[in-house]
């Protein structure tokens, strides 16, 4: 009975829960960054900021959800649920704020 993947097979699979895991810190990272910008002292809110923020984190969560796509993982409110994603964030998540933020 033993498992039918080759060394190969379980390297790619390595590589793809690595990559997962990186671009999932990446969103994490922006969720902070966007807490941290609504927990600004005095409630003094730098507007271009936020919305800066807003961007990367929306681009971040698009790229997360092809990814898991791309392996299999089609459903997704677990994810919104356990990270905390905020609606604005999750209405930001298109290739088109991705490409915005291009140089």
């Amino acid at each position: 009975m033993g498992d039918a993947r080759s060394p190969l097979e379980w390297e790619i699979f390595a590589e793809q829960a690595h990559a997962l895991s990186r671009t999932t810190e990446r969103l994490e990272e922006s969720l902070s960054r966007l807490r941290q910008t609504d927990q600004s002292t005095a409630g003094v809110v730098d507007e271009a900021a936020r919305e800066t923020i807003l961007d990367e984190a929306g681009t971040r969560l698009w790229q997360l959800i092809v990814q898991r796509e791309a392996m299999g993982i089609t459903h997704h409110d677990i994810l919104y649920e356990v990270l905390r994603v905020p609606p604005e964030v999750r209405r930001r998540a298109s290739y088109r704020t991705a490409a915005r933020l291009r140089p």
